[in-house]
């Protein structure tokens, strides 16, 4: 690829490599459904999407790697769906769909390895994202590794690994099939958290951490140190090589996972939950629960300034707007307007409703008739006076202000 080119919607059917970078900056690769097919001879690094010393901004995202095949005759191999070669600078890898549903070797050697993402060059300075991946490595008839995310045959990197939000998921029963393959004797360059890791093999292990098997999530955490609010669940994909969710795996609190500023919608361009986002490629359409505290920010009223006052009396029609300000908050707000006493606290408010626009807006609109009418609800006589103060509570789910 040529310095800032973009590979973009194509179907690719490729027999070694689909799309390439090499000492190329500024890629981009989206939308690209791509497959590793009638795979020639002998090749090393098999892949759908091979980053080789890629710098600048590489961006990956809304790719479908829906097969991989390699040929190797004499000694063993491997393939990824995408795999990093000392990439340098930055690179997001988000919003991708790698579904190997029978990886093979279509020549005579065995051993040979298959990961949806890996990288098999400890060199490069890259930080490298990965975000929002939903990856699946089926049961195949080779013996070698079955990893969802690994290093190939390093025990180092120089590059910063962050994984949020994917699902990995291994299908191969045995004991070198892995969600998650580390075979590096430090975590100072995987920053791990809030992805879902499933194997399904009654041999197999949810991770390798140096050399260490993990047969569980909790076995993991405690050797490699990260990863403290991932998950551990079965997920319910629509088929083996379509990995949109479906079943239960819809509303499963499980699958939350946490917001991040750059990725707002899914690999369809449905938008992402800003509290609760789904991990994976694919964002389901049940809201699903945040396990975080869910905050607002402190926020002011606006107008009517204090002390103002209102003649009832005059004008039925003439409208009055309370106003104020927005409040901050890591989830959706609605408001809710109250009057009270002038000496009384809210605890127990005379009259309380809704914000405009169904609670949305941050305002409040009334006519001196309504307002008069609700006053005599209140057992206000007409041709008296009331002192009322007013206030406004901001909502989102359990949290208020």
């Amino acid at each position: 690829m040529a310095d800032g080119s973009t590979v973009t919607g194509n179907r690719i059917h490729a027999t070694y490599r689909g799309v390439t970078t090499w000492w190329s900056l500024n890629n981009t690769i989206m939308n690209n459904t791509v497959s590793i097919d009638s795979p020639r001879a002998d090749r090393s690094r098999y892949a759908g999407i091979y980053l080789a010393l890629n710098g600048g901004q590489t961006v990956v995202t809304g790719n479908e790697i829906v097969g991989l095949q390699i040929n190797r005759t004499t000694s063993a191999g491997f393939a990824a769906g995408i795999l990093f070669n000392a990439s340098l600078d930055t690179v997001l890898v988000a919003n991708n769909m790698i579904a190997v549903d029978n990886f093979a070797n279509i020549g005579a050697a065995t051993g040979n390895d298959v990961y949806g993402i890996a990288f098999d060059n400890a060199a490069g300075n890259s930080v490298n994202s990965i975000y929002h991946n939903s990856v699946r490595i089926g049961s195949s008839e080779e013996t070698g590794i079955h990893a969802g995310f690994g290093a190939h045959q390093e025990s180092s990197t120089a590059q910063t690994w962050n994984l949020r939000n994917n699902i990995f998921v291994s299908d191969q029963d045995a004991a070198n099939a892995n969600a998650i393959y580390w075979p590096i004797n430090s975590n100072a360059q995987l920053d791990a958290d809030f992805n879902n890791y499933f194997v399904s093999g009654a041999s197999a292990n949810l991770g390798l951490f140096n050399t260490t098997d993990a047969g569980t999530l909790a076995d993991w955490q405690t050797a490699s140190g990260v990863d403290a609010n991932s998950s551990e669940v079965a997920v319910e994909f629509v088929s083996t090589t379509d990995l949109r969710l479906t079943g239960s795996s819809v509303g499963d609190n499980n699958l939350a996972g946490t917001p991040t500023q750059s990725i707002l919608s899914d690999i369809d361009g449905t938008t992402r939950s800003l509290v609760a986002p789904y991990k994976g490629a694919f964002e389901g359409d049940v809201e699903l629960m945040a396990d975080v505290e869910i905050t607002i920010d402190a926020f002011s009223v606006l107008l009517p300034a204090d002390d103002s006052s209102f003649d009832l009396g005059t004008g039925a029609e003439t409208e009055v707007t309370f106003t104020w300000e927005e409040a901050t908050s890591n989830a959706e707000v609605t408001y809710v307007f109250m009057l009270d006493s002038a000496n009384a606290d809210f605890s127990n408010p005379l009259f309380i409703t809704e914000s405009d626009d169904d609670g949305s807006a941050t305002s409040l609109t009334g006519t001196y008739a309504v307002i008069d009418s609700t006053l005599k609800d209140l057992g206000v006589l007409s041709g008296t006076s009331i002192d009322l103060k007013w206030t406004v509570m901001a909502v989102a789910s359990d949290s208020t202000r």
